[in-house]
């Protein structure tokens, strides 16, 4: 019985063999898969390259860029801000002046 049993095992053993062999193997992936797949990524690399190229400047061509001209002056905005620091300037010596020109009434006492 011991026998059998080996016989049928062994039997089954090579059938599995042979039938990896006709298949190729259970992890074996086919060469028109691979093939398949190199196209697939090709394909997509090529897509993906067209597309960013065409958006992604990094410094070529740079003078053929168009410039876009903005509302916002920066030299006006320096005058401004320099009129208004000097404004607030002169208005603080005034205040200064005004608070130095008054003089207690009761001698400068404290406390009375």
């Amino acid at each position: 019985m011991e026998n059998e049993s080996q016989k049928k095992e062994a039997e089954n053993k090579e059938e599995d063999i042979s039938n990896n062999k006709k298949k190729g193997g259970k992890n074996k992936i086919s060469r028109k898969k691979i093939i398949l797949l190199l196209l697939l990524g090709l394909l997509i690399g090529i897509f993906l390259k067209t597309k960013v190229f065409s958006s992604t400047v990094i410094g070529y061509n740079d003078s053929k860029i168009e410039t876009f001209k903005s509302d916002f002056d920066y030299e006006e905005y320096e005058k401004k801000q320099a009129a208004a620091a000097e404004e607030a300037t002169k208005n603080n010596q005034v205040e200064e002046n005004n608070q130095t020109d008054t003089v207690p009434t009761n001698g400068g006492q404290c406390g009375d």
